[in-house]
């Protein structure tokens, strides 16, 4: 009976409504927002997980639903980020090229731990080095890097990558809202990226954030030429909408931003609930060892996102929470400050989040 009432579409509805509920219940002015959605999701599969014991054919049509839940929440949330970084690129954004830097800074210190793990203890492979940087840094387009490699066991390169990606969600979205933003800055963000908004139709948003996902989905699958590496979903779609953000932001056409805050709620939502789902269901098989190592690269990686951040924008505290956001490659840190402003600047997050994985693609080729 359990099985037959929660499918995995009722299920996802039901951590949505619930996650939603609590995100929105305030203490001295503080709430999860829709974040809390990943916390209960989390808890969820936890609960879940005798049941998938007990019945292994549900527990493979859950984990099956869960990830192409992910899957499709990450391509709506990632393409309409890239069309508002498009459109805020067009407005004349600032600071792209140090959130570039610190993006890949925050990469090397990564790994910079993993090297020193590596000498202290050296009976970690090289496969689950590699997925404890990159579950720690929480960049999935480079465990696809890794998992393709040849040498590399792809089943303990995604052991490491499961045993610390839950550490660095959490710690990515708790360091963001350490970044308090300041009203001033709000509206200043707003009005910038909104700019001659006024005299620009809207366009079919839904139709504009499909054709990002399928095409970015599509340059995330090809290999780059001389390289063997591949964007990933993420990095696909996210240059794609990029791209069209800019063309759309020179005609006459632009998207809705009503209809585009729905989607980045609706797609974090899809998001949360996959992975939140999936994690409490394998979160048995953490090892301690393992996940202590994935914390420390994590708050290394932060804590020089912080001193970078801190010496390049000073008092502005909205474009340090993007630059640690796209640092960590990380949507949920992203969904984190899109509660807080409606319109922080994306250009930085967007160019983080490529520095952040060109270097970590460049450095897992070291290891």
């Amino acid at each position: 009976m359990m099985t037959a009432v929660l499918t995995p579409v009722n299920l996802t509805l039901l951590l949505v409504a619930v996650g939603c509920l609590f995100g929105g219940i305030r203490c001295k002015g503080f709430s999860l927002g829709i974040v809390c959605v990943l916390f209960v999701a989390i808890w969820a599969g936890v609960l879940l997980r005798p049941l998938t014991v007990s019945n292994e054919v549900y527990g493979e049509q859950l984990i099956a639903a869960m990830q192409t839940f992910s899957a499709l929440g990450t391509s709506v949330f990632v393409a309409v980020t890239g069309l508002c970084a498009g459109l805020s690129f067009a407005h004349g954004s600032r600071g792209g090229g140090i959130a570039f830097l610190v993006g890949c800074l925050m990469s090397c210190a990564g790994y910079t731990v993993i090297h020193i793990i590596d000498i202290l203890d050296p009976s970690i492979s090289c496969s689950v080095q590699g997925g404890i940087l990159c579950g720690a840094l929480t960049s999935t387009p480079g465990l696809s890097s890794i998992c393709e490699r040849p040498g590399m066991i792809a089943s303990q390169a995604v052991r490491g990558y499961g045993c610390t990606y839950l550490g660095g969600v959490l710690s990515a979205v708790f360091a963001v809202r350490l970044c308090r933003t300041q009203k001033t800055e709000v509206r200043e963000a707003a009005q910038a990226e909104c700019a001659d908004g006024k005299r620009l139709r809207a366009a079919p948003c839904v139709t504009v954030i499909g054709v990002c996902a399928l095409f970015g989905n599509l340059l995330g699958s090809l290999i780059l030429p001389g390289t063997g590496v591949m964007l990933g979903a993420t990095g696909g779609i996210l240059g794609t909408a990029m791209l069209l953000g800019c063309g759309l932001s020179k005609g006459k056409y632009v998207p809705e931003p009503s209809v585009l805050r729905i989607g980045k709620n609706l797609g974090l939502a899809l998001f949360f609930t996959g992975t939140g789902v999936s994690a409490g269901l394998q979160i048995h098989a953490l090892q301690p060892i393992t996940v202590l190592y994935g914390l420390l690269v994590t708050w290394t990686a932060l804590a020089v996102g912080f001193f970078c951040t801190g010496r390049f924008f000073g008092r502005f505290h909205l474009h340090r929470g993007c630059v640690i956001a796209g640092g960590m490659t990380s949507s949920p840190a992203l969904g984190t400050l899109l509660q807080k402003c409606a319109d922080p600047p994306l250009f930085q997050f967007s160019a983080a989040y490529f520095g952040a994985l060109l270097s970590l693609t460049v450095l897992l080729y070291f290891l």
